[in-house]
């Protein structure tokens, strides 16, 4: 017969351990990216925060045990609700993208009351009457509960007016359910004082999945995030998003939601596939590979990235061509432009200065005395 209490006693720690790895491999992906937006920043800090937090349970639950108070009682996850607002108001393209988080500190005030009363009762569990506890932790698994649902919520309605990018809506989304079944989880975890191994293992996969779809996003974008594919540096700033706010066309005959389809495939042959590395590579043989019409996939660039076809493609040569010096920064300028794509030096030297604001032997040289 499966002895379940010992399934259940190990399993939690297995999870932890392979979420740790899921966030640090996403953390590695957004270390990568160039194009520091402040939506972005927010969700380097939530890798960390997540990673911090996963390996002081892994630690806590394997030296002390999941019934002690140290691993029973941390209140770190009331700050992913708040963390998970702020990125929200940060993609929202109608509002400051500048990251400010004093204009956000009444959201992590609960948790930061809470983790300063968690500190000092794991330093004096000792001398504390065992009562306190109790109704510290009924407390704080409601707050916890409440802060997941209501902050899901708001999300999920304000995702609704996001303009972004479809698959970080779709991550938003996922995140927003997830959000939903660890509140209703814990809302059934209010009396401390009774061991709930079933629950434990289903916040800890619930945990698990989070880490999943996190890990799965940036796998899946990894080569759009770090080429920069998703916004056009020299046609926006640094804290703007992609928004499907129509331009040039503004009275459009393609819906948003087929815009998205042709976004997806248009960056399967130009990001994924790399056509953009063929110096000979246009917007008739886009076309034919995409089979989607010249005019759809301009209006595609001029809708959604606020581009155009040539400038798109020029940008992704470029960040390619930065990749390449990071990897060996005494290659020639010639030999960096033709391994970019470019046909001509001149369009290369162009290029180059419109996206990264020098010539290419100046940025090679600012890379040599960084290093010196």
């Amino acid at each position: 017969m499966i002895d379940f209490s010992s399934f259940f006693k190990y399993s939690y720690l297995v999870m932890i351990g392979i979420t740790l790895v899921f966030y640090s491999r996403a953390l590695i992906i957004n270390l990568k990216v160039r194009q520091d937006f402040a939506f972005q920043g927010v969700a380097r800090y939530f890798l960390y925060f997540c990673i911090g937090h996963n390996l002081y349970l892994f630690l806590t639950g394997s030296i002390l045990g999941k019934e002690s108070f140290a691993y029973d009682g941390e209140p770190f996850f009331l700050f992913y609700g708040p963390i998970l607002y702020v990125f929200v108001c940060l993609v929202d393209t109608e509002k400051n993208k500048k990251l400010r988080l004093q204009d956000h500190w009444i959201h992590f005030l609960l948790g930061g009351v809470y983790a300063v009363l968690y500190f000092f009762f794991v330093l004096l569990e000792k001398y504390i009457d065992k009562e306190y506890f109790y109704y510290y932790n009924t407390i704080l698994f409601n707050a916890i509960a409440l802060q997941f649902i209501g902050y899901a919520l708001f999300v999920y309605y304000k995702s609704g007016e996001l303009k972004i990018y479809r698959r970080l809506k779709l991550i938003v989304f996922r995140i927003v359910v997830v959000f939903l079944l660890m509140g209703i989880v814990y809302m059934g975890v209010l009396v401390p004082t009774i061991r709930f191994d079933v629950e434990e293992f289903i916040l800890c996969s619930m945990a698990f999945v989070l880490s999943v779809v996190i890990y799965q996003f940036y796998v899946v974008s990894e080569k759009e995030l770090i080429a920069g594919a998703w916004l056009p540096k020299a046609e926006a700033g640094d804290n703007q998003i992609m928004s499907l706010r129509p331009l040039k066309y503004v009275k459009s005959s393609v819906k948003d939601t087929d815009l998205y389809g042709y976004q997806d495939r248009v960056e399967t042959f130009l990001v994924k596939k790399e056509r953009f590395l063929d110096t000979d590579y246009s917007l008739d043989k886009l076309a034919k590979d995409t089979k989607i019409s010249k005019h759809h996939i301009s209006q595609l660039f001029s809708t959604v990235y606020n581009s155009s076809f040539t400038k798109y493609v020029n940008r992704l040569r470029v960040m390619h061509s930065l990749t390449l010096i990071e990897q060996d920064n005494s290659i020639s300028i010639g030999e960096l432009g033709a391994q970019s794509g470019f046909n001509s030096r001149t369009s290369f030297f162009r290029a180059f200065k419109d996206v990264v604001g020098m010539s290419p032997s100046e940025y090679i040289q600012s890379i040599k005395q960084q290093e010196v």
